[in-house]
């Protein structure tokens, strides 16, 4: 069988649903497997309806797409909107325990009080994390952009946006359009938000200042980040733009979404797509050694039924299988969607265990 682009040579770069919905129950020759994508996460992608331009140019990737620069990109998007949700979840779980005690509370004219709760715990574990991953992200918009646009590589740019920013990005083959969109971006976040890492990773952490604010209920946790991390001595830091650490991980995905749409729009790259599931394989290794093997299973959930605190989880499954060929010469690689052996269920409340 034929394999389509981005199939070369004798093997195949990588799997995704909607390649193999055209390959169900179906088989084809291969000598090795070996696969780029990183772990990202369609489902959350799709649903955020985050970077589509990125989806589009995946799915119509000729063999000239950085697909390794994207992946990683998109991997470190999936976790910062995971990072996003704990922080949510926690900071809203957190209102209601200070609400049980609200009444015999006394708030000063601002309306905020310093609060420990362990409930933070998550949300001081995430924030780190998330601001860490979209500084990755960050670094990684030119280089992505660099070789889409098959720009002079003797131009490439430097690892570090920052550094990229100093010299002036138009040094590396963007033209003034783009210079000033990135220019644009900096000032209004980009900076602000490497400084702020920076801080974390070099000088002091970042949830030292903690408070709840009740304004009307049920109030609301603020972490608050310095005023200005460029100065970078935490002895002289401010906080009176009440810079949170939530607001500033949802301004930030948002800013970098609206870049990298202006500039692939730009470019030409205007097509928008849905994210579908991949799987990697490079422990598959050498196939020439005949043999019944599983290679791998890809599971998506198509949805989740919660009915008295138990969740029903339904699914759509791929396997796929080295197999022995039937004749010389033919298919030693199959692909199957597969039907659950049992019903998925799990828990989403936890009970106590019964005392003998």
């Amino acid at each position: 069988t034929k394999l389509p682009s981005p199939y070369r040579l004798q093997g195949f770069e990588s799997l995704t649903l909607r390649r193999l919905e055209l390959a169900r129950d179906t088989m084809f020759r291969a000598s090795f497997l070996y696969d780029k994508h990183m772990y990202y996460n369609p489902h959350l992608l799709n649903q955020t309806e985050i970077f589509p331009n990125l989806a589009a140019i995946l799915n119509t990737n000729d063999g000239s797409v950085p697909v390794d620069e994207i992946e990683e990109f998109l991997y470190r998007t999936s976790s910062v909107i995971v990072s996003h949700g704990l922080i949510y979840q926690s900071e809203k779980d957190t209102a209601p325990r200070i609400g049980a005690y609200i009444n015999q509370l006394e708030f000063p004219e601002n309306k905020r009080i310093a609060i420990s709760s362990d409930s933070l715990t998550l949300v001081y574990s995430q924030i780190p994390l998330a601001i860490g991953s979209l500084v990755c992200m960050q670094n990684l918009m030119l280089p992505i952009f660099h070789k889409l646009f098959k720009l002079d590589k003797s131009s490439f740019p430097p690892s570090s946006l920052s550094d990229a920013m100093k010299s002036g990005i138009e040094n590396y083959g963007f033209n003034q359009t783009i210079s000033d969109l990135f220019k644009s971006y900096w000032q209004d976040n980009g900076k602000y938000l490497r400084d702020v890492r920076n801080i974390d990773q070099h000088f002091k952490y970042l949830i030292t200042n903690t408070f709840f604010e009740y304004k009307s209920a049920p109030g609301v946790v603020l972490i608050l980040l310095p005023d200005n991390p460029e100065i970078k001595s935490p002895s002289k830091f401010t906080y009176e733009n009440s810079n949170d650490a939530h607001d500033l991980i949802i301004k930030s995905i948002e800013v970098m979404n609206d870049l990298v749409s202006k500039v692939l729009s730009h470019a030409g790259y205007t097509q928008k797509a849905k994210f579908t599931a991949a799987i990697g394989l490079t422990h598959a290794g050498d196939l020439t050694k005949e043999e019944e093997r599983t290679l791998g299973l890809m599971i998506s959930t198509t949805s989740e039924k919660v009915s008295n605190g138990v969740r029903k989880v339904e699914l759509d499954a791929m396997e796929m299988k080295q197999v022995i060929p039937k004749e010389k010469g033919g298919g030693n690689v199959s692909v199957r969607k597969l039907l659950p052996d049992k019903e998925v269920v799990a828990r989403d409340t936890i009970e106590p265990e019964s005392e003998e």
